[in-house]
C-alpha cells in the first residue's frame, strides 16, 4: 500500500474540516427566554476547547477525540491510521487537531458575528480541497473468507441507533458513547469486525480496570486515563458496567451477522482480591451537624463568598441545593434540571416531578433510567422553610430558566457537572470530603435515613427512583401512590431538630433570595 504524501494528508484534512463545518451549519432551536444563556454556554465551551487544542499542538500530545479524527483523515486517503509510519501518524494527528481548532473558531464566529464573513485562523484551510476521487473511497473490508464485514465504527453506529429506538435515557447513551469512544482508541474504528482479536478485547477489558476514577470525565486520551495505583482505580461496579456494555456490543454484532464471532465471549471480569465495593459514604450524624453548621447555613459573607462567615441568610439556589436533596434523595442531574413548572404546591400533596418534559411539553431534559421518572412528595419542613416562595420567585425572575441555573450544565452526559464541582469544593473546604463524595452523598444519606426509620425497601425505591430488584438492596420505583411515598419522606428526620438547625420558618425580610 502506497503511503499518502503530506499533500494528500493536508487535502484530506481540508475535506474533513469542510465536513465538520457542514455539521455545525445546521438550524438550532433555543427557547427565546434562555437564548442568551445557551449562546454564552456554547461560546465558552468552544473557547475552552480551543485552549485545549492549542496546548495539545504545542506539546504534540493529543486526546481521544483528536485520535479518532486522525483516523477519519487517514481513511479519506484510503489508508488505516495504524498502517501509517510514526512520522505520518504525528502529522495526521496535528492536522486533525488543526481541523478541529479551525472548526471551533468558525463555530464561535457563527455565534458571535453571523453577519460578517469568516477569516480563517489557519492558512491550511484557505485552500479549497480537491474533489474526492472514487478510488480513495474506503470500501467495506473483505475477510479472508471473502465475506464482507462492517467496521467497528459502523457496528457502533448501528448499536447506538438501536439504543435510540429502545428509548434509553440520554445519560446512559452518553456514557455508553464515551465507552465506545475509548474502545475505538484501543481498536481502530476502521478495523473489520472479523479482524478484531480476543487479545485486543482482553487488553481493553484489563485497561478499563486501570482507569483513574479522577480522570473519568476529562478530555484525555484513554491511555492517559490509566493508573496503576489501586486506590485511584475505578470501583468494581463501574468497571463491571463498562465491561457489560462492551460485551453487549460484540454479542449483538454476532447475533446480527455483523461479525463472525464474539471476541469478548468467555472473558470474565473477576473482582480484585481484597477489593471492597466503594460507595459514597453517607453523612454521619456528626457530619450532618457539621455540614449544616457551615457558613452557607448559619450566615455567609455574600453570594460570591459562601464559605466565609458573615451575616447573609438568604436561602438562595446554593442553600436549597443542599437542603432539597436531603429530604427527597434527588440525583444531582435531576436537581440541576428542575424547572419551576416541575413543582406542584397547590395539590393535596405538594410534590415535584422528575420528568423529561418541560412546561411546554417539549422533551428538553434527560433522566438516568425509565424508573427515574417519578413524583416526589415534598415534606412539610421544606414548605415551612420557604421552598414555595423560593421556586415562585425564581419563576417570576426567570420564567423559562432552570430553578438552579447558577449550576451550569455539563456536557457529554455530565449534566450535574456544575453542581458536582461546587459541592466537591465546598466539602473539601470544610473537611467533609471523602472518596466519591460530592452530590451523591445526600442520596446515600437519604437511603440510610429511610432504612434507619424502617421504611420498606420497595418504598425507598419508589421515592428515589430505582427500579425494583436492582439497586434497592444496596442503597436504594414502583409506581406507588403519593400518600405512601409521603409517609416515607416524613420519617426523614435523622434524629435531629431540623427546624432549629436550618434557621426556623421562612421570613421574607431575612431569607428572600
Amino acid at each position: 500500500m502506497t503511503s499518502p504524501s503530506r499533500s494528500d494528508l493536508e487535502d484530506a484534512a481540508r475535506r474533513f474540516f469542510d465536513e465538520l463545518a457542514r455539521e455545525d451549519d445546521q438550524p438550532r432551536s433555543f427557547d427565546p427566554d434562555s437564548l442568551e444563556y445557551h449562546l454564552a454556554f456554547n461560546i465558552e465551551a468552544s473557547r475552552d476547547r480551543t485552549r485545549t487544542l492549542e496546548d495539545d499542538l504545542k506539546l504534540n500530545k493529543f486526546d481521544g477525540p483528536v485520535t479518532h479524527r486522525a483516523g477519519t483523515i487517514a481513511s479519506l486517503c484510503g489508508v488505516a491510521f495504524q498502517d501509517l509510519s510514526d512520522a505520518e501518524k504525528m502529522l495526521t494527528l496535528q492536522l486533525a487537531a488543526r481541523a478541529e481548532l479551525e472548526r471551533e473558531h468558525l463555530f464561535i464566529h457563527r455565534l458571535t458575528s453571523p453577519a460578517s464573513s469568516f477569516q480563517h485562523h489557519d492558512d491550511l484551510f484557505t485552500v479549497a480541497p480537491l474533489r474526492e476521487h472514487a478510488a480513495t473511497a474506503r470500501p467495506m473490508p473483505v475477510s479472508p473468507s471473502g465475506k464482507r464485514y462492517p467496521t467497528l465504527a459502523m457496528v457502533i453506529d448501528d448499536f447506538k441507533a438501536r439504543m435510540e429506538r429502545q428509548g434509553l435515557g440520554d445519560s446512559h447513551k452518553d456514557e455508553v458513547g464515551r465507552l465506545f469512544g475509548w474502545l475505538q482508541e484501543e481498536i481502530h474504528p476502521d478495523s473489520s469486525m472479523d479482524q478484531i482479536s480476543v487479545d485486543q478485547v482482553r487488553e481493553f477489558r484489563d485497561n478499563i480496570r486501570r482507569m483513574d476514577r479522577n480522570r473519568q470525565g476529562r478530555s484525555s486520551s484513554f491511555r492517559r486515563r490509566l493508573t496503576d495505583i489501586p486506590e485511584r482505580q475505578l470501583a468494581h461496579a463501574t468497571v463491571q458496567k463498562y465491561w457489560s456494555a462492551t460485551q453487549q456490543l460484540f454479542a449483538w454484532a454476532k447475533s446480527e451477522g455483523k461479525s463472525p464471532g464474539d471476541p469478548s465471549e468467555g472473558l470474565k471480569l473477576d473482582q480484585r482480591k481484597g477489593e471492597v465495593r466503594r460507595s459514597p459514604e453517607p453523612f454521619s450524624l456528626a457530619e450532618l451537624k457539621l455540614f449544616y453548621g457551615t457558613p452557607l447555613y448559619v450566615g455567609y459573607k455574600s453570594s460570591t463568598r459562601l464559605s466565609d462567615p458573615g451575616f447573609c441568610h438568604e436561602r438562595n439556589q446554593h442553600w436549597w441545593a443542599g437542603v432539597l436533596p436531603l429530604f427527597t434523595g434527588l440525583r444531582a442531574g435531576e436537581l440541576t434540571q428542575l424547572m419551576a413548572s416541575d413543582f406542584s404546591f397547590a395539590d393535596a400533596i405538594p410534590h415535584l416531578l422528575v420528568q423529561e418534559m418541560d412546561g411546554d411539553g417539549e422533551r428538553t431534559k434527560s433522566v438516568k433510567t425509565a424508573s427515574s421518572v417519578r413524583a416526589v412528595p415534598l415534606a412539610a419542613i421544606l414548605l415551612d422553610l420557604g421552598l414555595k416562595q423560593f421556586v415562585e420567585r425564581r419563576a417570576k425572575i426567570q420564567p423559562k430558566a432552570r430553578v438552579f441555573e447558577k449550576f451550569r450544565l455539563g456536557t457529554r452526559g455530565k449534566i450535574s457537572e456544575g453542581m458536582t464541582r461546587f459541592w466537591g469544593r465546598y466539602l473539601r473546604q470544610h473537611g467533609l470530603h471523602k472518596p466519591g463524595r460530592s452530590t451523591h452523598v445526600w442520596r446515600h444519606t437519604v437511603i440510610e435515613g429511610l432504612r434507619a426509620a424502617e421504611v420498606a425497601a420497595e418504598d425507598i425505591s419508589a421515592v428515589v427512583g430505582h427500579s425494583q430488584g436492582t439497586q434497592t438492596s444496596r442503597y436504594g420505583n414502583g409506581d406507588y401512590p403519593l400518600p405512601r411515598k409521603l409517609k416515607a419522606v416524613e420519617r426523614l428526620d435523622y434524629g435531629l431538630d431540623w427546624f432549629t438547625i436550618l434557621g426556623g420558618p421562612y421570613v421574607e425580610a431575612i431569607h428572600k433570595a
